[in-house]
């Protein structure tokens, strides 16, 4: 969020629009410009995966369903997370929904790149959170390199 926590706006931006749900009807410039790069970029390479970072109540991960053909790599990811981390990895949750306005859910139908949100505790220690954060971009790398294999 542009706008800051420590402004008073934990979902909102300043106008009061929640920019994490903005990824579809693009009310905001925040969205807007964001999207537009990544589509941008998109043109000129071939993306495997959309990651989309938070924070929450909770460390989670929210993803496409198991097994479903676009998440693949996401599915390794996460056997890899849960393997290196055992019961320290975040929880990860299948519910996704691509009818919703998320980053992930545009992602996936705009691009045809399956994505997932990685939630990370608001009050984490940050220490844990940096070092947890480190596995998981290490697992993620990984699993990328193993898919092109």
């Amino acid at each position: 969020n542009p706008d800051g926590f420590v402004r008073g706006h934990w979902r909102g931006n300043a106008a009061g629009v929640d920019v994490n749900r903005d990824w579809g009807p693009f009310q905001t410039p925040e969205a807007r410009a964001v999207s537009q790069r990544i589509a941008e970029l998109a043109a000129d390479i071939e993306p495997a995966l959309f990651a989309d970072f938070h924070s929450t109540k909770r460390d989670v991960i929210y993803a496409a369903p198991e097994g479903r053909a676009e998440g693949r790599l996401a599915d390794a990811l996460f056997a890899r997370l849960v393997g290196t981390l055992g019961d320290r990895a975040p929880e990860i949750s299948r519910s996704h929904v691509s009818a919703r306005t998320t980053a992930k859910a545009w992602s996936l139908e705009t691009l045809g790149v399956a994505g997932f949100t990685y939630e990370v505790a608001d009050e984490a220690d940050l220490d844990v959170a940096r070092a947890t954060a480190r596995i998981a971009a290490q697992c993620l790398i990984d699993a990328a390199l193993e898919a092109e294999e």
